[in-house]
């Protein structure tokens, strides 16, 4: 997905979640739950079996007290040929 010259990493975006959860020393299941979410579907997410949603997304970032745009690392667009 472009973001503004740049291409979002689903990958990118779960491993960035699962670092914010380490450091706030918080749980799968304590940030679904926080997020509204199931555990389960939080794990998909994180696995990458499925993307986040906008609004899991910007739930996450609340319950890890960020903004949501932390959450969306991003690598230059590969040039097409």
């Amino acid at each position: 997905m472009p973001v503004m010259g740049k291409e979002l990493s689903s990958a990118g975006v779960a491993e960035e979640v699962r670092v914010r959860m380490a450091r706030r020393k918080l749980s799968q299941t304590a940030v679904a739950g926080r997020a509204g979410m199931s555990s389960s579907t939080l794990s998909r997410r994180l696995l990458g079996e499925s993307d986040f949603t906008v609004g899991e997304l910007y739930r996450i970032a609340d319950v890890l007290e960020t903004n949501v745009h932390e959450l969306l690392p991003v690598a230059p667009l590969k040039a097409s040929a």
